[in-house]
């Protein structure tokens, strides 16, 4: 891993000086390849979670299992603003499948299950600014990562028997706190957000339960979430969840109707926002959308899906990936958009990056195309085919906003002092005329906790905000590490900062 530190050094210095480029701020006529050789199986169940894009980091990461098994992962990453890609392979100690990419606010993590043995029983984590770990995963076959407020790392994953099994550890992968297993049953979805982790799973008779963590250590008791199920005849295929910044769940899933037996199936995609509450249908009501991924980030929410471009069965089936946008975190959505009706490809298998990018109002997902023929990818990994694909990235812009030509950034400045600080710490920054500018500071969580009021428009002029260390209620925060976030309409700065006791 000695050289993938020093590429790190040189991918911190390219953040520094990274500006947003004009040409790349509305979306491509055609998505980026980033990946010309890898395995379909990558993006196989949405459980892997293979991109994640960090806000506190402004970085987008991806990574995927090459066509041809061997001890290797492809990683890519870029900077938010997408001025560059950087690409590269990770040499393994063992053969790994299934991997998981995170965008982390103390860097970039590959987590994956891998061959111990002959036999699919470890777990790996990587952090490409140095640092690895490899745990006995007692043949756990997925292994997702997300990060604590207090920057120690969850890694959750399950067997054959539905064990769902996590594991505490350290950001620099140097030791485990604790493992064990949470409970028993099949996996729903996992997030962490606001300071809270959720992990979502169902019985058989489609019970749903949930447990909470803050610490990695303490998990709540199983508590239960209610869908009332929109009917009697479906069932669920797919699903997922997001965590929004709020704290609150949002659940994803496709419901089937069991008289459609042929593949596209006939179904619809579905939010559930609170228990007990009926859950919003966010595809079109009478079509066949399937294979659903959510999103959250800001006031927003996303869901991408498929659904068929032709009414072909089976391998002749023709997707295309649509989306539908929440802008009060989930509660209520607007109309399904196709994402690729102009591409001349068959998108299968979508994956959409867990956070919205909420500083360029867009949501950020891949998907891959098969590279030999015209075989639908969905269908062919269901029925054990394998080939080798392209994995496709690109980004989908929320356009129900509306620019003010009347406010551009042109430069930004942020210093803060002192660092780190007891009771008061200042922030000066340096804003242009016109410019609509905010000042807020999460917690490590990514929690929201002050919300400076500003002016719309500022002049060129240094500008000091004395911070005491309380939230928006006044009430004092404790010591930990903290982010200030100066945003503009087409900038952001964000400097780290630490509260002592």
């Amino acid at each position: 891993m000695k050289g993938i530190t020093g590429l790190i050094f040189v991918w911190n210095l390219i953040l520094a000086i990274s500006k947003p480029d004009p040409s790349i701020t509305h979306r491509r006529l055609q998505p980026f390849a980033l990946d010309s050789s890898a395995n379909q199986y990558t993006l196989w169940t949405q459980i892997s979670e293979c991109l994640s894009y960090g806000p506190f980091i402004d970085t987008i990461i991806e990574v995927n299992r090459g066509y041809l098994m061997s001890g290797n992962l492809n990683t890519n990453y870029a900077p938010g603003n997408l001025s560059i890609w950087i690409s590269e392979v990770l040499p393994l100690q063992n053969a790994a499948r299934y991997p998981c990419a995170y965008a982390g606010y103390t860097g970039l993590y590959i987590s994956f299950p891998c061959l111990v043995g002959g036999t699919w029983g470890g777990i790996g984590i990587i952090r490409l600014e140095g640092g690895e770990i490899y745990l006995d995963g007692n043949g756990f076959h997925k292994a997702i990562l997300k990060q604590l407020p207090d920057s120690n790392l969850i890694l959750i994953g399950y067997n054959a028997d539905n064990e769902i099994f996590y594991a505490t550890i350290t950001y620099d992968l140097s030791y485990r706190i604790v493992s064990g297993i949470i409970d028993t049953g099949y996996y729903w979805g996992y997030d962490i957000n606001g300071g809270i982790a959720y992990i979502f799973y169902f019985d058989a008779n489609l019970n749903l339960y949930y447990k909470t963590t803050v610490d990695g250590i303490r998990w709540s008791p199983p508590q239960t979430w209610i869908i009332p199920w929109p009917d009697t005849m479906g069932y669920i295929m797919w699903t997922q969840m997001a965590v929004t910044d709020a704290g609150n769940p949002l659940l994803v899933f496709d419901y089937l109707d069991r008289n459609d037996f042929s593949y596209p199936y006939y179904g619809r995609i579905y939010v559930s926002y609170t228990s007990g509450i009926p859950p919003v249908m966010v595809s079109l009501p009478d079509t066949e959308a399937f294979y659903p991924t959510i999103a959250s980030g800001s006031d927003y929410a996303a869901v991408i899906w498929l659904t068929p471009r032709n009414n072909l069965n089976d391998s002749l089936c023709w997707n295309d990936i649509f989306i539908n946008w929440s802008t009060d975190q989930g509660i209520t959505w607007n109309q399904p958009q196709n994402l690729t009706s102009g591409y001349n490809l068959n998108p299968g298998l979508p994956q959409l990056a867990k956070r919205i990018d909420a500083l360029r109002n867009r949501a950020y997902y891949i998907f891959a195309d098969n590279m030999l023929g015209n075989a639908d990818l969905y269908w062919s990994t269901m029925f054990g085919y394998v080939w080798p694909i392209r994995i496709y990235f690109d980004y989908a812009p929320y356009t129900g906003i509306k620019e003010d030509a009347r406010c551009k950034i042109q430069s930004l400045g942020l210093e803060v002092y002192p660092n780190p600080f007891r009771n008061f710490i200042n922030l000066k920054l340096q804003t242009n005329p016109k410019a609509q500018t905010s000042i807020k500071i999460y917690d490590a969580s990514g929690r929201l906790v002050k919300n400076f009021s500003l002016a719309t428009c500022y002049p060129l002029l240094p500008t000091a905000v004395e911070w005491n260390g309380t939230d928006n209620l006044g009430c004092k925060l404790p010591a930990g590490v903290y982010f200030v976030q100066l945003k503009g309409r087409e900038s952001l700065l964000i400097e780290k900062i630490i509260r002592l006791q």
